[in-house]
């Protein structure tokens, strides 16, 4: 759509100073940006206008429910694309030599997945902050820092690799919204559910803990000769913190599971017992 990049080129530029690399490159992540921005409001009204109203177990949740599922849906469609392009775009990262590793330049892949990753979590951020259920400290200062800093890791070649990672990890979510599009319509009970549940425990073992050792390794090693001392303490304070989040979200994860599965094994009298005790 030429014509509507041609309407972004002046915000594009004006973005230069906060996000740095040059016009053409700022064009193409500032695109994706915020064509993710308003694909996530467009999900949010064909949620609200057209599906929700279709579902016959909607109209019978708590308001507090209806705003899970609709943030649920919406957030599904990016965790199936921007994990995507990432992968493309680190598969062809220099992974093996640690002096470029950290300074190595964004492709176009990686440039639609940072826009994509950023225009959705910059949509979420003002949904968690307008909806107090979903107003979350922890998630705001989660979707926050990589909007604010992500662009600039891609554009100016600082730390892209981890900044990859960090997104294909978001695929893990999928199971994480399938799972409470489930519990919020009262459908805990089926059997799908316990499959979605330990598959998305599963998922994030495999995706988001197994390979931290590896990337981490890396975080720890490479070369950062080329980064100003700003570029050096952002990294060295802000790029460990997806990996302290993701092992205690594992924890919390596979402890819930196992507490889920042990309630399954009661009868419904032990059941009704333990919801009075809590």
């Amino acid at each position: 759509m030429p014509g509507a990049y041609d309407a972004l080129a002046p915000v594009a530029k004006s973005l230069g100073p906060l996000w740095g690399g040059d016009d053409e490159l700022r064009l193409v992540l500032l695109g994706s940006f915020v064509g993710a921005f308003f694909v996530s409001i467009a999900f949010l009204l064909i949620w609200v206008l057209v599906l929700a109203p279709a579902i016959p177990a909607h109209k019978d949740r708590s308001p507090t429910d209806k705003i899970f599922l609709a943030n649920s849906f919406v957030s599904s469609w990016i965790a199936m694309t921007a994990p995507a392009l990432a992968w493309m775009s680190m598969r062809k990262l220099p992974w093996s030599d640690m002096n470029a590793l950290m300074v190595a330049p964004a492709d176009e892949y990686a440039l639609r997945a940072v826009g994509l990753s950023c225009g959705y979590m910059l949509y979420d951020l003002l949904y968690c902050v307008y909806y107090k259920p979903m107003r979350s400290p922890l998630i705001i200062g989660h979707h926050f820092l990589p909007v604010i800093f992500w662009p600039y890791c891609a554009l100016e070649s600082r730390a892209l690799a981890l900044v990859l990672f960090f997104i294909c990890t978001e695929l893990t979510n999928i199971g994480q919204h399938l799972r409470m599009i489930l519990l919020k319509l009262g459908l805990e009970e089926n059997p799908i559910y316990t499959v979605i549940g330990v598959s998305w425990v599963v998922a994030f073992f495999i995706v988001r803990i197994l390979p931290s050792p590896y990337l981490f390794s890396h975080l720890v090693n490479a070369n950062y000769s080329e980064f100003s001392s700003y570029q050096f303490w952002c990294v060295f304070f802000l790029c460990p913190l997806p990996f302290i989040l993701n092992s205690y979200w594992f924890y919390l994860l596979f402890t819930g599971v196992i507490k889920f599965l042990n309630k399954k094994n009661l009868t419904p009298a032990q059941r009704e017992k333990l919801r009075k005790a809590a």
